[in-house]
């Protein structure tokens, strides 16, 4: 999910923000569960470009909830 002329990037971020509500995650935490660095998740979190497979990765923690629940 890249930016677009419309505003796609914006859209990123309520997205990946929403995702990240939804399965209990602050930036760190989502950094940790997707195995990449804090810096990187923080920029998906305030408007870099979110590769499709971290959308798809944070909609899976989404549906699965918190991961303390998990365990």
């Amino acid at each position: 999910m890249t930016g677009t002329a419309n505003g796609g990037a914006t859209s990123d971020v309520r997205i990946v923000r929403a995702l990240m509500l939804r399965a209990g995650l602050d930036e760190r935490s989502a950094a940790l569960e997707l195995e990449i660095d804090e810096q990187t998740m923080q920029g998906y979190a305030t408007g870099g470009e979110v590769p499709r497979g971290i959308v798809f990765a944070l909609m899976q923690l989404a549906d699965m909830g918190r991961p303390s629940q998990r365990d």
